[in-house]
């Protein structure tokens, strides 16, 4: 497992924040910035497929569901 250049260790597709690498607990009070955190892509596939039922029901506009799912 390699770190990134953020500080964080990579795991698989998620990332993690990097704790000391000593086996001791002093990250797990520590908050994870929203930068920091990643969603897996199942998670921003149904979001898209909701934000698609939404534009396709009237609920969003074109220009509302392309800035949501470019945030995606």
């Amino acid at each position: 497992m390699g770190t990134d250049r953020m500080g964080t260790d990579r795991v698989g597709t998620d990332r993690v924040p990097a704790g000391r690498g000593d086996g001791s607990m002093s990250d797990v009070n520590q908050p994870i910035r929203s930068e920091d955190m990643r969603v897996p892509d199942a998670d921003r596939t149904t979001v898209q497929r909701h934000l698609q039922w939404a534009q396709g029901e009237g609920l969003l506009d074109i220009d509302e569901f392309d800035e949501r799912v470019s945030a995606l």
